[in-house]
């Protein structure tokens, strides 16, 4: 999972599941990212990806960064279940990591690996981090009908974590 423009709106999480071990393998060289006005989303293949926007409203109603990646995160999980392993860019908190257990019980949450600069180190997150850039362009242009990723989008009930707010 990545995430594109943070503290800029919207904010766009992207989470990319493959079955290819060479996706998690760890690149001692950094990779490079794909950024730019004529960017495109990477070629995946067998792989699939899932979005999540966060706009400027959600983020106050949710009060803090923490809370808006648990329920990012608890909803990419619910969507791609099953998993054994999820890297995540960034580091975590530890209220994160208990939040996320919390939120998503009474299921099983995987394997997590939080790393600062894993959009450079691992295949998987580095794909995360070219589509989130992509998207946030194509959310941001004036031009045309917002559709097109409609299919990918995921739109969490803010409900589903009113006990994040609980003190």
């Amino acid at each position: 999972m990545d995430e594109s423009n943070h503290g800029r709106h919207p904010e766009i999480f992207v989470a990319v599941y493959s079955r290819f071990p060479q996706d998690i393998a760890r690149h001692e060289k950094p990779l490079s990212k794909h950024r730019g006005r004529n960017s495109r989303l990477p070629q995946l293949g067998d792989r699939e990806f899932r979005h999540i926007l966060v706009l400027r409203e959600r983020q106050e109603i949710l009060e803090t960064e923490e809370n808006i990646r648990v329920m990012v995160l608890a909803e990419f999980l619910k969507y791609f279940r099953g998993l054994e392993l999820a890297i995540i860019d960034g580091d975590p908190k530890l209220r994160e990591i208990d939040n996320l257990h919390r939120v998503i019980a009474p299921s099983e949450c995987p394997h997590i690996i939080y790393t600062a600069r894993a959009d450079v180190t691992y295949p998987l997150v580095n794909h995360a981090d070219s589509i989130a850039n992509h998207l946030f362009r194509y959310y941001k242009s004036s031009t045309g009908k917002k559709k097109k990723y409609l299919s990918r989008l995921i739109t969490p009930k803010i409900e589903d974590y009113c006990t994040l707010l609980e003190p």
